[in-house]
């Protein structure tokens, strides 16, 4: 048995290393898979880091960025109102041009200028216009009844809009 105890030594080394290697290289393993992880979220942690910073260091860069585009809106609402202001302007303008030759229409029909043939041009042409339609003029109820005073104030309201949209279109044409 002594002659056999070197041999008894190794055979337990071996059985040792039989049992305990595989454990090991296992264990090998997992901390090499959780060192590239590890190395992975430092990498990433590192680029935040480097991303924040550059951030706080342009902040002075985000800051006029902001003030540009507050600037911006203010100066869009003030455009915007003013186009507003400008519009209904041009619309009590526009409503008083109307009106004034509204008044003016009813008082040389009043003082007898205006003649009959011209309120007479204006009802064949309201029914000129009418009879493209396919309801006949009979069976418009009231349409005989004071067409004179209606067809021109009719003609007054849409002469009127007419030459202020075409101003409209030229000071617009003007601007462009």
């Amino acid at each position: 048995m002594v002659a056999h105890e070197p041999t008894l030594g190794l055979y337990r080394i071996e059985e040792h290393i039989r049992k305990s290697v595989p454990a090991l290289v296992e264990m090998q393993q997992k901390i090499q898979k959780m060192n590239e992880r590890i190395e992975g979220v430092c990498f990433d942690i590192n680029n935040a880091i480097t991303a924040v910073e550059d951030i706080t260091s342009s902040m002075s860069v985000f800051n006029s960025i902001h003030e540009n585009l507050r600037s911006c809106l203010r100066l869009k609402q003030q455009l915007d109102f003013e186009r507003n202001k400008r519009h209904l302007l041009n619309k009590k303008y526009r409503k008083a041009a109307e009106d004034f030759k509204l008044q003016e229409m009813r008082k040389a029909k009043s003082l007898g200028y205006i003649e009959k043939s011209f309120s007479m041009d204006k009802m064949t042409e309201s029914i000129a216009s009418r009879s493209t339609v396919s309801t006949p003029v009979s069976d418009y109820p009231d349409s005989m009844q004071n067409d004179d005073e209606q067809s021109s104030e009719e003609s007054v309201g849409t002469d009127v809009a007419a030459e202020l949209a075409k101003e409209e279109e030229e000071e617009e044409r003007k601007v462009i």
